[in-house]
């Protein structure tokens, strides 16, 4: 993968205590404007800084490679992503991740794969931390799990801020621009999204990610920052989403939503106490 780059290592296997070897990561400038092209985002809103959804990306694409690779026949679907970033990152900075999987629980519809990820600068300093969360689908699921699976994920949409920051349309060549090199099949074919009993493939989870972070670096460049983000609903390839917003009581945003064009959340990112982001109830 041309601009994220790693010094290269194999695809890892999806099992509690698995460790990655440590490797060298960068978010290029280059590839951060290509990504945030396929998103609509200006490269002047995050200039010379990394945006934390694109340093995040790494262990994503990983995950989803160790998935392919212990159980090829299921779908990784990421469902949270926790960030703590202690401090800007540059573009073009190199720092050392350090990855390993936590556990593995069971989900109705198959098996959550948990793992922490650390990042360190020249100095050996650890300045961000990733701690996603990605369902394993099961392909034949047992029956009912699915409807399950759905309620748990409600959330009350009739309580929304009312402030609009920004709307986005995603498209099927937006999606594979965006994904290009993926291994992760449920971003690209039709046929195999539909496998897993999705009408269309969904847009990549770090790109709602872009979606939501962006505004936030609009209006002023955070420094230390932490942030959990829940992924309520799937995001299809062809679907239009608005983004809203809440403030706290200095004016800041606090918090932002994806809605898409039925009205309902589909993911919302809430920034948080580095102690509280591995909270449940944050």
């Amino acid at each position: 993968m041309s601009g994220i780059h790693d010094s290269g290592r194999g695809a890892g296997r999806a099992e509690a205590g698995y460790r990655w070897p440590d490797e060298t990561v960068t978010v290029a400038r280059a590839e951060q404007e290509r990504l945030h092209r396929w998103c609509g985002i200006e490269p002047q809103v995050f200039g010379g800084t990394a945006d934390p959804a694109l340093v995040a990306r790494p262990p994503i694409l990983h995950n989803t490679a160790a998935i392919r690779a212990t159980r090829p026949a299921w779908g990784p679907v990421h469902v949270v992503q926790r960030i703590e970033q202690r401090r800007p990152i540059a573009l073009d900075e190199s720092l050392v991740l350090s990855g390993e999987i936590t556990a593995l629980k069971p989900h109705a519809r198959g098996v959550m794969l948990v793992s922490r990820w650390s990042y360190r600068d020249a100095a050996g300093a650890e300045v961000f931390v990733v701690t996603p969360d990605v369902l394993m689908l099961d392909p034949q699921p047992a029956a009912g799990t699915v409807r399950e699976a759905r309620a748990s994920a409600a959330v009350d949409d009739t309580a929304l801020p009312a402030e609009t920051l920004a709307h986005h349309q995603c498209t099927p060549s937006s999606t594979l621009g965006y994904c290009e090199g993926s291994e992760n099949l449920i971003h690209l074919d039709p046929d195999y999204a539909r496998g897993f009993g999705l009408r269309a493939p969904i847009i990549a989870g770090v790109q709602t990610i872009n979606f939501l972070v962006a505004p936030l670096y609009r209006e002023s460049a955070p420094g230390a920052l932490a942030f959990r983000v829940v992924f309520r609903r799937p995001v299809f390839w062809d679907e239009a989403l608005e983004i809203r917003g809440r403030r706290d009581v200095a004016g800041r945003l606090a918090a932002t939503w994806a809605i898409n064009e039925a009205g309902r959340v589909v993911a919302d990112l809430d920034i948080v106490a580095p102690a509280r982001l591995l909270s449940e109830d944050a």
